[in-house]
């Protein structure tokens, strides 16, 4: 199998190192080569799609909550309907 290398230096470590971009909206990491610097790609610092996961799930069950308790107040509602058209 062939082996990634620097195409500054030619070495075979890489790093992932936190990056200081100026003017940017989000964080984000070098994979640069661990001998020279040589940035080779960025990535984000966070995991969005995992962020986006773990709110989709919050928003669910604060969804299925809310459905649960709208159905408790029809039922108080029919009840109370029912008590003031038997008077």
């Amino acid at each position: 199998m062939a082996m990634s290398k620097c195409i500054s230096c030619g070495h075979h470590l890489f790093e992932l190192r936190e990056a200081n971009v100026q003017r940017a909206t989000y964080k984000y990491y070098f994979i640069q080569c661990s001998s020279c610097g040589a940035v080779i790609n960025s990535v984000e610092y966070y995991n969005i799609g995992n962020k986006i996961e773990t709110h989709t799930n919050d928003l669910a069950r604060e969804l299925s909550t809310l459905r649960a308790q709208n159905e408790e107040m029809k039922y108080q509602l029919q009840w109370i309907t029912q008590k003031l058209q038997s008077r």
